[in-house]
């Protein structure tokens, strides 16, 4: 069975939302990212896992994506994929206006300078931004809601407000089928999460597509504030010496500058 029938008979039963979210973890390349996604894709391959906003709020997913002139912060929001989208009088159900009332009531809290300063400066994405200068560069929030099945937009009029949502410029709000459709052209991320000023990496092993060429966050970081499993630990200290023997990278090592304090930090940071 295929990643993409898996995935639609998982949407075709009436399952919780946690369980789609859990099926989304394991399979990052789902991960939506809109119409929001800049020339570098998403930073450092991330995607993080029930991301707090503050006390209140928490985003099922959120990643990071930039451009040499800014930043995209992407707030995403998981409702129930066999919810309904409108009422039969053409207005929208109450699963989608409670989606669209979760993303802004983001918006409002957001729409406070404090606010964006307050959630920049958390340590964690201060790190992985806070490099080459480009802090200093602006940064915009976004946001996707993703509910319902494409099947529910059941005519013209129900298609054209739907479409209408997407007007926004700052707002995505798309189908589960939209999450599987080319998919071969989408990329696994490392499925993190933040807890008392660290970043989890909970993947068990190094994305193939950092192998040959280290990892980005890792390269662009002293990796202070972040914590690994064993076996990611092990494999990062196996392509090192793969690295050394074949010297495929550059001189200063698979982490980049400072390889062996950067792999002495990540030793003292594993967690199970």
């Amino acid at each position: 069975m295929t990643l993409i029938d898996e995935f639609v008979n998982l949407l075709d039963r009436n399952e919780n939302e946690e369980s789609y979210q859990q099926f989304l973890e394991k399979h990052t390349e789902l991960i939506p990212t809109g119409s929001f996604l800049l020339n570098h894709f998403t930073h450092f391959s991330l995607a993080f896992s029930q991301m707090h906003i503050h006390s209140t709020y928490i985003s099922d997913f959120f990643i990071i994506s930039k451009s040499s002139a800014k930043w995209h912060f992407i707030f995403i929001e998981l409702e129930k994929p066999n919810a309904n989208l409108f009422n039969k009088d053409g207005s929208y159900s109450s699963s989608l206006n409670k989606g669209i009332a979760q993303i802004n009531d983001w918006r409002q809290y957001f729409s406070e300078i404090v606010n964006q300063e307050s959630f920049k400066k958390n340590p964690v994405i201060n790190k992985i931004v806070n490099y080459n200068n480009l802090y200093r560069n602006p940064f915009l929030f976004k946001y996707i809601l993703v509910i319902g099945r494409r099947k529910f937009l059941e005519n013209n009029d129900q298609l054209q407000r739907w479409s209408s949502l997407n007007q926004d410029p700052d707002l995505n709000v798309m189908t589960y089928d939209s999450l599987y459709e080319s998919l071969n052209q989408k990329s696994k991320r490392y499925l993190c999460h933040v807890k008392k000023e660290y970043l989890y990496i909970d993947n068990e092993h190094v994305l193939d597509s950092d192998k040959k060429l280290g990892i980005p966050l890792f390269t662009n970081t002293d990796c202070n504030r972040i914590r690994i499993k064993q076996s990611f630990y092990d494999e990062v200290c196996q392509l090192e010496k793969q690295h050394k023997s074949l010297k495929v990278l550059s001189e200063y090592g698979f982490l980049g500058e400072n390889t062996e304090a950067k792999l002495e930090r990540l030793k003292n940071n594993i967690y199970t």
